[in-house]
């Protein structure tokens, strides 16, 4: 009989996961921050661990997508300085 082994720990996390900083890498950053600039539409802390884009056809806010199709951060520190790293231009 062969020994039952557990599942290996995945190496990414989960889609939707809560995101670090970390996880957002300089390319991810400036390719965001460019198509924030092209489009003009304007970028601002969310509700909770979030922060939020504002759409160019209705012009109401929605969360934005991070890496991995997460839609939030893990801590308040890690989305403040997405934040703050996105609107530096």
């Amino acid at each position: 009989m062969s020994a039952h082994r557990a599942p290996a720990a995945p190496t990414r996390p989960f889609k939707g996961a809560p995101v670090t900083a970390a996880d957002c890498d300089e390319w991810w950053i400036a390719l965001r921050r460019e198509i924030l600039v092209r489009e003009g539409q304007a970028i601002r802390q969310g509700a909770g661990l979030t922060i939020e884009v504002q759409s160019i056809n209705t012009g109401r806010f929605h969360p934005l997508t991070l890496p991995n199709d997460a839609t939030s951060f893990a801590t308040l520190a890690d989305r403040d300085a997405i934040l703050c790293r996105l609107q530096r231009g």
